[in-house]
């Protein structure tokens, strides 16, 4: 962390963090981008050190073990406090693969995917933050995301001949970045995760997206549980992916309580999965939804 300081140029004025969960795996996918001025960066940094304990927290991870939990509850508390206080933004966009957007036959997930992020990435930067602000983004380094071919459409790469070598039916997606080339973005970097905590927080905002979803009905057993009511976990004994699901519906739980207690305007029951009704709040979960007949998941 203390390195990164040192690749961001001196005209840069807004920093996004970004990560993935499950791009072409499940029925629903989501990316989240932590998103803060610059001069908020150092400080907040050293607090999430500070909270993750130097280990790597991943959302995958999240198993059972009461360590791991609590430090992404302590993530979750860190995310919130600085919502609240307008010092980060964190957008999620998840989509669900069974709508009608992207039941479509020979489906391709890596160039939806890269839409998505571009759809992100625009809201961000043209919505949510001063239109004339100087972004460098810091991607996860294991993504799907093709950030070479981005960098060199946004002449930020020296292998410029990168699209020019590409077969046209892998450059559909040009038209979705072309807007992009008046957003100020000034520098990509990409990251691992293991060295940078806000691509972790990026990380477990994106894992409990898709998961609010996708595990919804479980969570709300584990809820009732908790309160003494009926469970769907009757057992005595627990296997591997119940202890997963009941450490991340703890974790849900503390985002739902949260938000609800500083009035952030992030629903769960209503929506059936984390929903943002107002998406210029600081935590904005997006659900992305077709916009028209004629808006369907990019094919093979």
């Amino acid at each position: 962390m203390e390195s990164l300081n040192t690749q961001i140029s001196q005209d840069i004025t807004h920093l996004a963090f970004s990560d993935e969960s499950n791009y072409n795996d499940g029925k629903f996918r989501a990316i989240s981008v932590i998103s803060l001025k610059r001069e908020s960066h150092e400080l907040l940094a050293n607090e999430l050190k500070k909270i993750a304990e130097n280990k790597e927290v991943k959302w995958n991870e999240i198993n059972g073990d009461s360590k791991r939990t609590k430090i992404a509850i302590n993530f979750i508390d860190f995310a919130i406090k600085y919502a609240n206080l307008n010092r980060i933004r964190i957008d999620t966009l998840i989509w669900d693969i069974a709508d009608y957007r992207h039941k479509v036959a020979k489906r391709d997930d890596k160039q939806n995917f890269q839409k998505m992020y571009y759809h992100l990435l625009k809201n961000i930067i043209t919505k949510r933050w001063s239109s004339n602000g100087y972004w460098h983004l810091f991607p996860d380094e294991h993504t799907a995301m093709d950030w070479e071919i981005l960098k060199d459409f946004l002449g930020l790469s020296v292998n410029s001949h990168l699209l020019q070598e590409k077969q046209q039916p892998q450059l559909d997606f040009i038209k979705e970045i072309y807007e992009l080339k008046e957003l100020n973005i000034k520098q990509i970097s990409q990251c691992n995760s293991r060295d940078n905590y806000f691509i972790q927080l990026a990380d477990i905002f994106a894992g409990i997206g898709a998961f609010s979803y996708k595990n919804f009905h479980s969570y709300r057993s584990w809820k009732n549980e908790e309160s003494g009511q009926q469970s769907l976990f009757t057992t005595n004994t627990e296997d591997e992916a119940t202890k997963s699901i009941k450490a991340k519906s703890k974790v849900l739980y503390e985002l739902d309580s949260m938000s609800k207690k500083y009035q952030l305007g992030v629903s769960l029951n209503s929506s059936r999965g984390l929903m943002t009704r107002d998406p210029q709040k600081p935590i904005n979960f997006w659900l992305y939804q077709s916009r028209s007949i004629h808006d369907q998941a990019p094919t093979k």
